[in-house]
């Protein structure tokens, strides 16, 4: 039920100017321009890439379930419409205090990391501290593996004072959030003559659906940065497994990274698309993606201070960001570019709080 709420959400923050599928790319965490300005655009940043490897079949079946419910409706185009009963559900607000600490954007590649380092940590000391030195390591990612190896050679005559420091402080996370995520967390884990259970294997045990046990592990990874991060100089032991993990990295495409070095070189966006061979339209897509992830992006330098004051006021008065709309609305006298320009700028400012 936690992803049907949060999918509801997703649909009811775009309003009906996205089709599904972009919901879709936004869940799996598609890491494409489109996708990562509807993230930043619709403000659902929260919600990017919390459910990565979902099949598009498995999020087909949950709009279905939405529909059989009569919570959306869809159209010709695939947009869904929320209806009078899925917005009485979300108005339950029966999830928000778990959801609360979802930061998808931010946290996206160094939840995977982290949950995989604490992983293989604990099956890999909970064994060595009984001595069994052969079991199959519960990931084969090399640079987890690695990870665990140097902390091993650096602090393998301190084993029973680690995996204490690190119970106690685990012990006192999980005192702090929901019971159901603790147990799921807990119940996950392997160790020394312990094999964590699966995901099929826990939705069976709590009688939670399985695509929502994904969703709550994902909950209480956040959930721990937000603790380690929150009392860093407190925790001595678990804070190691996320300090090097860089959570402040600007979340770009590879590609927007290049134009934007170049940008920061002097270069105007004609001479950027000729350099890298790239039409304009993919470079100005860039410059886009960088007004979103940068809340220093001086826009002015593409956009005069009069256009963006007049452009917010149109989507203020419109109260919408679809693009044809605002442009005709403005007479045809602004171009996609800066329309879309203006509007990743309004929002980078309003969630800064400026």
């Amino acid at each position: 039920m936690i992803l049907d709420y949060i999918i509801l959400q997703c649909i009811k923050k775009i309003k009906s100017e996205r089709s599904t599928a972009s919901i879709f790319h936004l869940l799996s965490g598609k890491r494409s321009a489109q996708t990562l300005q509807d993230a930043n655009m619709y403000e659902l940043t929260a919600y990017f890439g919390i459910y990565k490897g979902m099949h598009r079949s498995l999020f087909q079946q949950q709009i279905y379930e939405l529909q059989k419910k009569k919570y959306i409706t869809l159209d010709s185009q695939d947009n869904a419409h929320i209806t009078g009963d899925g917005d009485a559900f979300l108005k339950k607000e029966e999830y928000n205090h778990l959801i609360k600490d979802l930061n998808g954007m931010e946290y996206t590649r160094n939840s995977d990391l982290l949950w995989l380092r604490l992983q293989l940590w604990i099956q890999t000391y909970t064994n060595i501290a009984h001595n069994n030195y052969f079991f199959v390591a519960i990931t084969d990612n090399k640079e987890v593996q690695s990870w665990v190896k140097q902390h091993y050679s650096k602090y393998n005559v301190y084993i029973k004072e680690w995996l204490t420091g690190v119970y106690q402080e685990l012990e006192y996370f999980l005192k702090q959030i929901d019971s159901l995520l603790a147990d799921l967390f807990v119940e996950r884990l392997s160790g020394y003559k312990k094999i964590g259970l699966t995901k099929d294997q826990l939705a069976k045990k709590y009688y939670v659906k399985e695509t929502d046990i994904h969703i709550y592990q994902t909950i209480v990874i956040h959930k721990l940065i937000v603790h380690i991060e929150s009392n860093y100089n407190n925790l001595k032991y678990i804070q190691c497994f996320y300090t090097d993990i860089n959570s402040a990295e600007k979340f770009m495409t590879d590609s927007a990274k290049k134009t934007n070095r170049w940008l920061n070189k002097g270069f105007d966006l004609n001479h950027i698309a000729k350099i890298r061979n790239l039409k304009i339209s993919t470079i100005q897509d860039h410059v886009i993606e960088i007004a979103f992830t940068d809340s220093d992006f001086v826009i002015t330098q593409f956009v005069e201070q009069k256009t963006i004051d007049t452009i917010i006021t149109a989507v203020k008065q419109l109260d919408t960001t679809k693009l044809k709309q605002i442009k005709n609305y403005l007479e045809g006298r602004y171009s996609y570019f800066e329309i879309r320009l203006v509007l990743a700028y309004s929002k980078t400012k309003a969630i800064g709080g400026e």
